[in-house]
């Protein structure tokens, strides 16, 4: 080696790939090999550190980080890469260490800013954490993951409230701003809150970190092919989601979310069969599944199978109570086959779930005006009336005609013309003309 050369004293990892998919196992063994043919490059020792880290082999990762910054202590990729291996292992005290040896390397860099803030919180380091996060801040205002952050560093929650603003769907600042409305005596807000959470608990604002990315793309194992599903479903690629669905399944057959997931994209694709094969093979594998049950039932409901899609409900919610969406879609199939009283009471639970749930809402101030309950009704109904989407004109048309049974008539006249404008805004053009025949009639 030449005078000068960085020497690398970290030895390589072992890993015993038996345990492993078959296609992970031989990504394994493939980047151990290279690596044993070239320890002394960075490159190649670094890439076997992020074959590790894709499949969670965290201390095989760190170890390979470790020895490329050995080799090649001037580039950010492997201290950088090292804290993130260290963090995800629960060494926050490490990652802290190499996220500020990558910072002396790339200061703009906001991850390893974000890492950084993340590593100090949890060790209780609020002030440096605060910093931070600021420093974030300082460069984007508007970094949603940079306000969650000091707001829990100075405990002041309506960073919380604004990271929300920028990115509604923020699972850990929607639990933390709920918390906060609840001790402020504000419940029924932090009810709402907290009925969002479930679904978005794992979901949190993107943030562009190429390295992590290229450690996800490494991953041999079906979960990048139902990450890629997940992108391809939410940009309308139906056809695409299913392809990456079944290609995760040929890597690991026993993969019962794959096989939920094709439930429902069948479903949308209008393959019945499909659907119904994938249902099957997904309670098969995963019997107490509530989202399989669920996805069946909406299945079944647009198949015109309303016996069966009560019975995929009503197993859906006895496994997971807490699903607003089933208990409404319960509660409309009471409705449809006469049972009023039952269907009160699902689109009552739904509403308790969820208080923003303007159908649900919506369908139960129906039936309280149907029975001449006008006061409860119309509560319902204007909370209902709140939205602003394709469905508020019936919304808007529905409280104006129970304003007039009631005999406010001024009140659904108000109602009316507010429907009338908004069935226009959204071309609902055969709705705006019953709503004027309707206006025409209470002058």
């Amino acid at each position: 080696m030449a005078c000068g050369t960085p020497r690398a004293t970290t030895p390589l990892p072992s890993v015993d790939t038996q345990p492993f998919l078959p296609s992970i196992s031989r990504a394994i063994r493939v980047a151990q090999a290279d690596a044993e043919a070239k320890p002394n490059d960075p490159a190649v020792i670094g890439r076997f550190g992020m074959v590790l880290h894709a499949h969670e082999q965290l201390a095989g990762a760190a170890a390979c980080y470790q020895r490329a910054l050995e080799l090649e202590p001037a580039r950010f990729d492997w201290p950088y890469l090292l804290a993130r291996a260290a963090a995800a292992s629960g060494d926050t005290s490490r990652a802290a260490a190499m996220f500020e040896q990558s910072l002396r390397l790339r200061p703009e860099s906001i991850p390893a800013r974000l890492g950084l803030g993340d590593a100090e919180l949890t060790q209780g380091r609020n002030p440096e954490a605060a910093r931070a996060f600021q420093a974030v801040l300082d460069r984007d205002a508007k970094q949603p993951q940079a306000l969650f952050g000091l707001g829990r560093a100075t405990n002041q929650p309506a960073n919380y409230e604004k990271a929300l603003a920028i990115y509604p769907a923020y699972g850990a600042a929607i639990f933390a701003w709920a918390q906060h409305l609840q001790r402020s005596g504000q419940p029924e807000r932090a009810q709402a809150y907290m009925a969002q959470y479930p679904k978005l608990k794992t979901s949190g604002p993107p943030l562009e970190d190429g390295l992590m990315e290229a450690v996800r793309d490494l991953n041999a194992g079906p979960s990048r092919l139902l990450r890629q599903a997940q992108s391809a479903e939410a940009q309308g690629q139906l056809a695409a989601a299913v392809q990456l669905q079944l290609q995760a399944l040929q890597l690991d057959p026993k993969l019962a979310q794959a096989h939920v997931n094709l439930i429902s994209l069948y479903a949308r694709l209008n393959q019945p069969k499909n659907a119904e094969a994938a249902y099957r093979a997904a309670i098969a594998l995963a019997p107490n599944s509530a989202d399989a049950y669920y996805n069946y039932g909406v299945l079944s409901g647009m198949s015109g199978q309303p016996a069966e899609a009560r019975r995929a409900f009503e197993r859906s919610l006895a496994i997971d109570p807490g699903n607003a969406d089933a208990h409404h879609n319960l509660g409309a199939l009471l409705q449809e086959s006469g049972q009023l009283a039952a269907a009160a009471r699902q689109f009552e639970q739904a509403i308790a779930l969820n208080p923003a749930a303007a159908n649900s809402h919506f369908q139960l101030g129906r039936l309280q005006a149907n029975q001449k309950r006008y006061a409860e009704a119309l509560s319902h109904l204007e909370k209902a009336a709140q939205s602003d989407d394709q469905a508020t004109p019936t919304y808007l048309y529905a409280l104006g005609a129970t304003q007039a049974r009631a005999g406010n008539r001024e009140g659904a006249r108000a109602s009316l013309r507010a429907a009338f404008q908004q069935a226009n805004r959204w071309g609902q053009l055969q709705l705006a003309n019953a709503i004027d025949q309707d206006l025409a009639r209470l002058k």
